[in-house]
């Protein structure tokens, strides 16, 4: 699931999750009690909310992850079922691309639910769910790294913190620019970055990968004018002559990696290969465009650019 987060989150949060039928509304209606004011009628009663006021249910993993990194993440009560920080492990999931549990939700009792949709494009049906329990939406647009910066800004207001928002922005905005800084005046490398094991999936332009790619002194192989996700074959592969290759494998286990490891071992023609400078990304958050871009922009440019020599003794404590 991991490394296919980001074209899964693309169907998820523009089509639309399935939705519970009216029926089942009413349904919650009645158990629950949550329209409009919270008034009770009949039914088992939800637990209150422990968390601070007001209460979130995340179901976009980057807004997830940008709540954390801002220290925020006290307002979450639930998130989607792709979200993979360790630090939410033990938070109910309410919901993925085919289903959104409104039951769960409704014991969960947020005041705040987070989503990301096309403009226009939050299916009626949503939208009445969440305001027959009385939750508001806020709907967020992430894919570039600006959008990141903005839904720092979106979030903050949204839980009443709008002071760590803003801090947060400061804070990714700097280490962003100590990358940059670091690989300024360097040749940028021609890299392909593949998203599965068989490295056919790949991450083209206009995306915050590409993004990350840029700050970190590198140039998408693929071009200005590729499609945001293109599938390509193994001649592509060649064609396109990628000095590096990244290939994000979040959360992948050892048989998997070494799948992935054997499936280049007959494309010794392209350069990234015949080099060795094929590298494996294997974190969590590697396709997560959040509060950890900045680190992660910094190892893609230590993977591009390697300290030189001079480099590493200029920064080594005299003895």
């Amino acid at each position: 699931m991991g490394q296919r987060w980001r074209r899964t989150l693309a169907v998820i949060f523009r089509t639309g999750p399935t939705l519970v039928p009216t029926l089942c509304l009413i349904h919650l209606v009645l158990a629950f009690g949550v329209v409009g004011c919270g008034r009770g009628s009949g039914g088992p009663a939800a637990q209150p909310s422990t968390a601070k006021s007001p209460a979130v249910i995340s179901l976009v993993p980057a807004a997830t992850d940008i709540l954390i990194g801002m220290g925020a993440d006290e307002h979450l009560v639930g998130v989607s079922n792709f979200d993979e920080n360790p630090a939410i492990a033990k938070l109910p999931r309410v919901g993925d691309y085919l289903t959104t549990d409104w039951e769960k939700i409704a014991r969960l009792r947020p005041q705040l639910l987070v989503t990301q949709y096309s403009l226009g494009r939050t299916p009626e049906g949503f939208l009445q769910n969440a305001r027959a329990l009385g939750i508001t939406q806020l709907n967020l647009h992430i894919d570039r790294l600006d959008d990141v910066f903005t839904a720092m800004g979106q979030l903050g207001e949204a839980v009443g913190e709008p002071q760590k928002g803003a801090r947060a922005e400061r804070d990714l905005k700097a280490e962003i620019s100590k990358v940059r800084q670091r690989v300024a005046g360097k040749r940028p490398v021609r890299t392909l970055i593949v998203t599965d094991d068989a490295g056919r999936q790949a991450a083209g332009p206009g995306e915050f990968l590409d993004d990350v790619l840029s700050i970190a002194g590198g140039t998408n192989a693929l071009g200005a004018s590729a499609p945001m996700y293109p599938t390509i074959d193994r001649e592509q592969q060649i064609a396109l002559a990628p000095e590096v290759i990244l290939q994000l494998l979040p959360n992948a286990s050892p048989q998997v990696r070494e799948q992935a490891r054997r499936a280049w071992d007959a494309a010794g023609q392209i350069p990234a290969v015949r080099d060795g400078r094929v590298y494996q990304l294997t974190e969590w958050n590697v396709e997560l465009p959040g509060y950890q871009l900045g680190h992660f922009a910094s190892k893609v440019a230590d993977l591009l650019h390697p300290p030189e020599p001079s480099e590493i003794s200029q920064t080594r404590p005299s003895p």
